[in-house]
């Protein structure tokens, strides 16, 4: 297999990347993705192996040409490595795990990905963050969360933080029904315009460590731009083909 990076897209000439033997749906996909422009990062817990439950990772991989890995170097706060039963991979956040890159966003920016909410207790005055630019509280930047105490104790539910303009979140594709139950894989993708610039992005915590969650990663991208309606779909109905979601 080769991978050949031009002109800004990734170019698959096999079927395998590294030691991970990708399906027609994920060849699909990486397809999809080398037809979308502005793609910034998307992390692939598929592209990582080791001890399901036991190894601790330190570089989350991006499958994109730009190579833009969250890092973490502190063992303590490394997520855990991870295959559900359903042989998917993915990495296991829990309270005092998260990642970061150093990247700059601002303006009109789209976020996707596939998570699975851990939280045991539904509890008041914690939220579980899946990813954020933004310090706890403030609202100069955007952030999601899987669920979010401070809101409501009765339910799990997918969350914006932060400012924005034209703001959409959707959970599977749909905007009217954003609750989850424990341990449910769901995609959820946001959308949003005139966003406030910030330096960094960090994933299951805000950016000065607040609200750390209690999430497992399948899949975590960015597009800096407002995407279409047309290939905000194509890209949940792809993600699903490969995590059997809904």
């Amino acid at each position: 297999m080769q991978a050949l990076r031009t002109g800004g897209k990734i170019v698959y000439t096999g079927d395998t990347i590294g030691w991970v033997s990708l399906s027609s749906s994920s060849l699909s996909y990486l397809s999809l993705l080398n037809s979308i422009s502005n793609l910034e990062f998307d992390l692939d817990a598929r592209l990582l192996n080791g001890t399901s439950g036991s190894t601790l990772i330190n570089s989350f991989i991006d499958a994109s040409i730009n190579n833009r890995a969250f890092t973490q170097a502190t063992s303590t706060a490394q997520p855990t490595y991870t295959v559900d039963g359903g042989n998917r991979q993915f990495l296991r956040f829990t309270g005092g795990k998260f990642m970061d890159l150093p990247l700059s966003t601002g303006g009109s920016w789209t976020f996707f990905g596939v998570i699975a909410n851990q939280r045991s207790s539904l509890s008041s005055n914690v939220a579980d963050c899946i990813f954020a630019t933004m310090t706890g509280g403030n609202a100069s930047g955007i952030g999601a969360d899987s669920y979010n105490g401070y809101v409501s104790t009765s339910t799990r539910k997918f969350y914006i933080e932060g400012s924005s303009s034209n703001l959409t979140l959707k959970k599977n594709g749909s905007a009217s029904n954003l609750n989850l139950s424990l341990g449910e894989r769901a995609i959820f993708t946001i959308r949003g315009n005139s966003i406030p610039t910030k330096t960094s992005i960090r994933i299951n915590a805000f950016t000065d460590g607040a609200q750390q969650g209690n999430n497992d990663f399948y899949r975590f991208g960015a597009i800096s731009r407002y995407i279409s309606d047309a290939e905000e779909t194509t890209i949940i109905n792809a993600l699903n083909a490969i995590y059997s979601v809904f």
